[in-house]
């Protein structure tokens, strides 16, 4: 493990940031399965991105899942969007919390102070965000490799209740 004194927080995670999937500018949408489990309840559909980032779920009928589903699906849409990273985070410091097995843990003051995030192998595992009075904390197990950085695939979203959210068999539109 590295020194705690020489690991450089706003590195790891500009790394870590820069190594996100991104959509291109032709994007088109993706598609894929999903599978939302929640209290030992399992329902699997399949689920459409178009290129305006509206979820479209189909095969699940109760509609608060179908709402679970889309959300989850549009916070990770919104976060492939390609923004330049000094444009979000230049008034942003983050500041060690914990090294462990997980990954490196760190905290935001500045501009989203409180914000607190998880770097592991390049990859964001973990976001701890209060947007709008709301707490949302993702916790990413398992990323697609796509070649031109990371796309989270399955997710635990501790919001009010552990969900998890699983996206397989994933696509790009053309």
């Amino acid at each position: 493990m590295e020194n705690l004194r020489e690991i450089n927080c706003k590195e790891i995670f500009r790394k870590a940031y820069e190594n996100r999937y991104t959509w291109k500018n032709d994007f088109n949408g993706y598609q894929g399965k999903c599978t939302f489990i929640h209290k030992n309840n399992i329902h699997e559909g399949k689920f459409f991105l178009g290129k305006d980032f509206k979820p479209n779920i189909q095969k699940i009928d109760d509609e608060n899942i179908v709402k679970s589903i889309a959300s989850q699906l549009f916070e990770v849409s919104i976060h492939r969007v390609r923004r330049d990273f000094l444009s979000i985070h230049s008034e942003n410091n983050f500041n060690l919390i914990k090294s462990s097995e997980n990954g490196i843990e760190m905290k935001v003051s500045g501009k989203n102070d409180g914000d607190k995030y998880r770097v592991k192998d390049l990859g964001i595992n973990m976001v701890y965000r209060k947007i709008h009075g709301t707490i949302i904390e993702i916790f990413v197990e398992d990323f697609l490799n796509t070649g031109d950085g990371l796309l989270s695939k399955k997710n635990d979203n501790q919001e009010e209740e552990i969900q998890k959210f699983v996206f397989e068999e994933l696509s790009l539109l053309n």
